[in-house]
Order: structure tokens, then C-alpha cells, then sequence
């Protein structure tokens, strides 16, 4: 039994070493999906060709992607769903290496944040986002 708690206590300290020197950083983790149509108007049409795909997103997860691809260790405080879009956000911020999300809180009932984006010509024309998990981040 002794063993156990001395890992549990190795496994804490590493995790404080880890967030030691570092940035720590608080914000949101959603998956931004954008949306880019291929033509301007709709011209009455219910769907336009175009393209969609899926990115981890979020201000404070942005930021600390930045820190990290530039060299510094940072630590993200942030709260996502227990769910596919929750588990994908979080490997894309481990692909990273330097950015610790170990304390990236999952939630459960609320879906992870998502952001709509509509892009025109690569600049955002408008979207909408569900926020109901940010309340999660404390």
C-alpha cells in the first residue's frame, strides 16, 4: 500500500515540476468547424459546395499553442466535454509536447464548445457558437 501513495505523490510532484518555469495559461478549448463555400450567394439554394473541417480552437488554447511551438513549457487551465470533440482537442494540444493539459478539467452532461464559423475568402463573415461549457472552467 505504501508504494501506491508514494506513486501517487511521484506522479503529483512531476505534474508541479512540469508547471514549474512555465506560462500558465486560462481559457477556452472548443472545436472551431469551418465552413468556406465555393460560391458568394446562395442563390436560393439550400446547400452550397464548398468545404468543412474541424479544428482545435479556443482563445486560451490558441495562446497556448503559440507559447508552445515557440519553445515555452506552458500549462492550460481549461475544461472541455468528456466526449469525441473533448478528446480531440486534447491531442491535438498533446501533439504539441511542451503544453501540459493536465489540468484540462473533463466535464460530463455538457457537449464539448463548438464555434461555426463561416469563412468567406479566409477572413470569419459570421458563426455561432455554443458557450454552455465555459462554465465548466473554474
Amino acid at each position: 500500500r505504501d508504494s501506491g501513495r508514494r506513486y501517487n505523490t511521484d506522479k503529483r510532484e512531476a505534474m508541479m515540476e512540469k508547471d514549474r518555469g512555465g506560462v500558465l495559461v486560462v481559457g477556452a478549448c472548443n472545436v472551431d468547424i469551418l465552413c468556406s463555400a465555393e460560391e458568394a450567394e446562395s442563390s436560393g439554394k439550400d446547400l452550397l459546395k464548398g468545404n468543412v473541417r474541424h479544428v482545435a480552437g479556443g482563445v486560451g488554447r490558441n495562446v497556448a499553442e503559440c507559447l508552445a511551438r515557440a519553445g515555452t513549457p506552458c500549462t492550460l487551465v481549461s475544461a472541455v466535454g468528456r466526449d469525441l470533440l473533448g478528446q480531440f482537442v486534447l491531442e491535438e494540444c498533446r501533439s504539441l509536447g511542451r503544453l501540459n493539459v493536465g489540468h484540462v478539467r473533463e466535464y460530463e452532461g455538457d457537449s464539448t464548445t463548438v464555434a461555426m464559423l463561416n469563412l468567406n475568402q479566409g477572413n470569419v463573415k459570421d458563426g455561432v457558437a455554443d458557450f454552455t461549457g465555459h462554465v465548466h472552467i473554474s
